[in-house]
């Protein structure tokens, strides 16, 4: 049997207390009076004076899913260059040719030729778009929660995933164009339409990774010092190739070698990691290498193996070309449903210099 007892509490309390105490709850303190000072509240063992949702602290921060970091931007120099309506980017390259010849006074001779000539590469523009959808209901619903005190911003958080996306998809094409990338980085697969990235380009150069000691050339198998010798092979490599035209200032490497094998101390008795090393030895050379993680590098190399990449960050050499940064366009609604596009226009990576970028697969 229920049985309903009442309280006098307006004796019990001081009245600013009480005052206090009606503000802060209102009308959630359900059967307080607060003429009568009467309180009245339900005791038995199948209810309770609290609801769940009641004794419940909702945190008003809202976490977000954390994504890869998308690094290309930091790696890629990316430029906007031309207009929207643009549908092909087109670029020029000189030249200079011609050696000049010793020849004795007074002969009369014909000299050699100094000219240059000009070449014209054109890479068309394809747009990359996604796009956030809401009803008339979301809307509705926007409303609701910001009445009951929980607002979700339904179209600022749906415009937000939009440009993300796009976001992702311009990061992928920058490491690897058009083509497929590893697996693990695509949902769809797409028509390959011939663009290439900073890790696929088929004239950069191809430094050979010897094998080490063991028989391999997998950093997890190889010394210290022959990792130390890779860093430096693939380097002074590219340097020598090409007659100190080109000098690599960056490596990316896969996030697994970068945080379990340059970290290695030289030796038992020389704790300094072998990232430390091979960064001071260039920097004491006048030509310093940064060495970054980055996703893409594990199984972008031939036959699946990791990739190792040197370069300069330097747009004269390679750039990602957009006509149009990721914009959202205006939105249209037909019926109930409101659509907005999120879009960017890529003409991929121009690699002007392919000698400026070294490859080396196996680690």
């Amino acid at each position: 049997m229920r049985t309903e007892q009442v309280f006098k509490i307006s004796g019990l309390i001081q009245p600013h207390v009480r005052d206090t105490w009606l503000a802060r709850a209102g009308s959630q303190l359900g059967r307080f009076d607060s003429r009568s000072g009467q309180f009245g509240a339900r005791y038995d063992s199948a209810e309770s004076a609290f609801t769940q949702r009641a004794l419940t602290f909702i945190d008003t921060q809202i976490f977000a899913t954390l994504i890869p970091p998308l690094k290309a931007r930091t790696f890629i120099p990316t430029s906007v260059k031309g207009n929207p309506g643009d549908e092909s980017y087109l670029w020029r390259k000189f030249t200079r040719t011609g050696v000049a010849r010793l020849f004795a006074p007074g002969a009369a001779l014909d000299l050699p030729r100094a000219n240059f000539y000009q070449e014209e590469i054109n890479q068309r523009f394809y747009p990359v778009g996604a796009k956030l959808v809401y009803s008339y209901f979301d809307l509705l619903a926007i409303g609701a929660a910001l009445a009951n005190g929980q607002p979700v911003d339904v179209v600022g958080q749906s415009l937000m995933a939009a440009l993300e996306a796009v976001e992702k998809k311009l990061d992928i094409m920058a490491a690897f164009g058009t083509a497929a990338p590893p697996t693990g980085f695509v949902l769809e697969t797409e028509a390959d339409v011939g663009m290439t990235g900073l890790l696929n380009n088929a004239n950069a150069t191809v430094y050979t990774i010897p094998n080490g000691a063991a028989g391999s050339q997998a950093w997890s198998t190889k010394t210290p010092y022959e990792i130390l010798a890779d860093l430096h092979g693939i380097v002074g490599g590219q340097i020598a190739s090409t007659y100190e035209v080109h000098s690599p200032d960056t490596i990316i490497v896969p996030i697994s070698q970068f945080q379990t094998q340059l970290v290695r101390p030289m030796s038992d008795v020389d704790s300094t990691p072998i990232i430390k090393v091979f960064q001071e030895t260039r920097q004491a050379m006048g030509a310093p290498v940064a060495i970054h993680p980055w996703m893409y590098n594990a199984g972008a190399g031939s036959g699946a193996t990791d990739r190792m990449v040197a370069f300069k960050r330097d747009p004269r050499m390679f750039e990602h070309i957009l006509a149009m940064d990721a914009t959202p366009l205006a939105p249209t609604t037909a019926g109930l449903e409101t659509t907005q596009p999120v879009v960017a226009k890529s003409a991929g990576v121009i690699v002007r210099y392919p000698l400026s970028i070294s490859v080396g697969d196996g680690i």
